[in-house]
């Protein structure tokens, strides 16, 4: 979905919900964008940021923390995204969202420990994520520090007038603060359907009218009992507990299982699983959901007790666990991929207005447009640092049946290519092979230039940012960090939109890259990034490391000192003047 426009395989452009038809592609794909990958990655930023224009409600499902009684149920915690309801002035009232509003995440908690005891609040879907209202201003690495300059603005932009009390403004266990940059403390799968205006508006009524006080109960009235009370007034018993495996409790694992049990027998819902992984940096990694007995199946804490004082029952647990509970989110993931909440219908109910009529050369100017995006600042040796049959631009698309004027598209076909876009979000084991074998030579050649001084630096890396003093936050959100142990007034952007602007000490900034990459390449799939995400991050960093080689000879020619920063980093380089790793600055015109 672009926007309100949107293209599919089968060779049409979709927009406004009219069909326009195009010329026959060779092969079966219409090649709209090129192949950079940093461009597939700003149309996934573009699409958490356009206008919504039908009606989506799903699960998030947060990967559990190590902390509380998480530690002991390993059950993690759910909440409802909601592509067309926002906070109306604040985060306990609901209204429809305005053109350019994302949608956002619905939640309640033990106590949100504002000064009311509210049962919910409501948060932009991008300050749930990262934080920060522009993904594009998303942080790049995550500590309790970085957390906790996000939590103090957006407290200050959104709940000054509903927090004010001591626990609200400085208790760690006021749990509103769970709802800004949940990424950078855990991972999360989201289980999203189709839903319809009439359905919101009806939503948004009943609980703007219904008071807003929380009776929160860990048995009777989680928030997997919340989740399950709204989704199934989208869809009446849509979503159940597994009393069973849960032990006649609800679980946010078992109302995701049950959601996409449901929409395997209603196809029409068009389910859509998104995956956000845990942002690198010090804070520690969240683990899977689990049910009750998947949690004794795999655990020795419960195991162990249970084989001396109720042997009996473990037979019983694994074998309910084996026949009935199972459920991964990850498979879930790969079999139902997006990067996009909206589906391939989005326009449907968008109106029939004569004004929402696109012409042909409408759509050719489009197309123009995207390619000149997705072209820029990419040169032919950059590309050759990606393995082969790396994935395109327009596979981050959604695709649909339909019968095209002269020749029609085999359903077969379609699921093929239904297939072949899921593998490429999410990334075949192949490619992620290809690029383990691949971050060695590169880690090398940056020893080697004197970015870094071995290999065990990277895992250093994220902790040097944890000894800085200061942490500023922009007015839009980007985050900067003075730098360790310097002398000079020396600082480092940690966010996607200002790691390497002007001003960002450039050497650390393409360590932190280096470190993202190996944390990456490191984690297990459901704590690894999409493959669009890392190709981005890939992308990211050839992009500048070819932009500063250029500039470094351009250095020695001129014979140009190093920067001060690289001189307290790099003596060796600074003695010389020899190192082709001068400085990245200048890659920041070209990367951002």
């Amino acid at each position: 979905m672009l926007g309100e426009y949107q293209t599919n395989f089968a060779g049409v452009f979709l927009c406004r919900g009219r069909r326009v038809p195009m010329s026959p592609p060779t092969p079966l794909r219409c090649r709209i964008l090129t192949t950079s990958l940093a461009a597939s990655f700003l149309l996934l930023f573009f699409l958490l940021a356009a206008p919504r224009v039908s009606a989506d409600a799903g699960i998030v499902l947060n990967e559990s923390l190590d902390t509380s009684v998480a530690r002991i149920t390993g059950s993690g915690h759910s909440a409802i995204y909601l592509s067309r309801i926002c906070p109306d002035n604040s985060p306990t009232k609901m209204r429809l969202c305005r053109p350019g509003e994302q949608g956002s995440v619905l939640s309640n908690y033990t106590t949100l420990g504002e000064d009311q005891p509210y049962e919910w609040n409501l948060v932009p879907l991008s300050v749930y994520l990262y934080g920060v209202e522009d993904p594009r201003n998303r942080p790049l690495v995550s500590s309790k520090e970085i957390k906790a300059a996000l939590e103090e603005r957006y407290r200050q932009n959104y709940l000054s007038a509903i927090c004010t009390g001591k626990e609200c403004l400085t208790s760690n266990g006021a749990e509103w603060r769970e709802m800004v940059g949940a990424t950078l403390e855990r991972s999360m799968y989201m289980f999203i359907v189709k839903t319809s205006v009439v359905q919101d508006e009806a939503l948004i009524a009943e609980f703007n009218a219904e008071p807003n006080v929380n009776h929160f109960n860990g048995m009777l009235r989680n928030c997997a009992d919340f989740t399950r009370r709204v989704m199934n007034f989208y869809y009446p018993h849509a979503v159940s507990p597994d009393y069973i495996n849960d032990f006649l409790m609800t679980t946010p694992k078992a109302v995701a299982h049950s959601l996409t049990r449901y929409a395997s027998h209603h196809p029409e819902l068009d389910l859509r699983v998104l995956h956000f992984a845990q942002v690198p940096g010090t804070i520690k990694r969240s683990y899977e959901c689990r049910s009750g007995t998947e949690e004794i199946y795999h655990s020795k804490k419960f195991l162990i007790p249970l084989g001396v004082f109720a042997w009996q029952g473990i037979p019983a647990a694994f074998s309910t666990y084996a026949l009935t509970g199972r459920f991964n989110p990850e498979h879930q993931f790969e079999a139902h991929a997006s990067i996009d909440a909206v589906g391939p219908d989005a326009a449907a109910d968008s109106g029939n207005s004569s004004d929402d009529e696109v012409t042909p050369d409408e759509v050719q100017t489009m197309a123009a447009r995207t390619t000149t995006i997705s072209s820029v600042g990419i040169t032919d040796d950059d590309n050759a640092a990606f393995p082969p049959n790396a994935p395109s631009a327009d596979t981050t698309l959604h695709s649909e049946a339909v019968v095209r004027v002269g020749y029609t598209v085999s359903v077969q076909q379609l699921a093929l290519e239904q297939q072949n876009e899921q593998r490429e979000i999410v990334g075949t084991k192949d490619q992620w092979t290809e690029y383990q074998k691949q971050f060695p030579a590169v880690v090398d050649q940056a020893i080697r230039e004197e970015i870094i001084p071995d290999r065990g630096y990277l895992n250093r890396v994220f902790k040097r940012l944890g000894q800085s003093t200061t942490l500023h936050v922009d007015p839009d959100g980007a985050l900067w960090m003075s730098l360790p142990n310097q002398e000079s007034d020396e600082k480092v952007g940690i966010s996607a939109s200002n790691i390497f602007a002007a001003g960002s000490d450039s050497m650390f900034a393409y360590q932190i890259i280096l470190a993202r990459m190996e944390y990456e390449l490191k984690s297990p799939k459901h704590s690894r990034e999409t493959m669009i995400s890392f190709q981005y991050d890939w992308n990211l960093m050839t992009n500048a490391h070819a932009k500063s080689r250029a500039f470094a000879a351009a250095q020695r020619h001129n014979g140009a000192p190093l920067s001060a920063a690289e001189s307290k980093t790099n003596p060796a380089a600074a003695k010389t003047n020899n190192s082709s790793a001068v400085t990245l600055a200048t890659a920041t015109s070209a990367v951002n």
